[in-house]
């Protein structure tokens, strides 16, 4: 069903996913915000950018200090990144939430659905914005 969605309907119902707190997501929560985020950028993939996205990680590699200092030279927004946002956020406030959450099911559910999204051939788009993430927040 997701498949079949306009861009502009997956964005509303992204919108209405990402209202429910991090503090109140399931692993069934987080495996739909898993799925969706699969689906959703399957749905959105265009193959004639695939020649884009490549030219641009090769960019990034080549200028990774400025990438790393004005990472908007290089990305868009992350509007059609759906729940890899929410993934990242997770991942990255984990160290904040207490050593409870640092351990949880939940943070390991959402680094792993990360990873699995962005293995993804119809993510490559996503993965140099995230690697620059990592390296901004070591």
């Amino acid at each position: 069903m997701i498949e079949d969605l306009p861009l502009p309907l997956l964005n509303s119902l992204f919108s209405k996913i990402s209202e429910v707190p991090t503090s109140q997501f399931s692993e069934m929560h987080l495996e739909f915000l898993k799925e969706f985020t699969q689906k959703a950028i399957e749905a959105t993939y265009n193959e004639d950018n695939d020649s884009v996205t490549a030219l641009r990680e090769y960019e990034v590699l080549q200028n990774f200090n400025k990438a790393l200092t004005s990472p908007e030279t290089f990305f868009e927004s992350t509007e059609n990144h759906f729940g890899l946002p929410i993934f990242w956020n997770m991942l990255k406030d984990s160290t904040k939430m207490g050593s409870d959450f640092a351990e949880s099911e939940a943070l390991k559910m959402g680094i792993d659905s990360m990873c699995e999204i962005l293995v993804s051939p119809y993510a490559r788009f996503a993965r140099a914005y995230y690697l620059v993430q990592a390296f901004k927040n070591l």
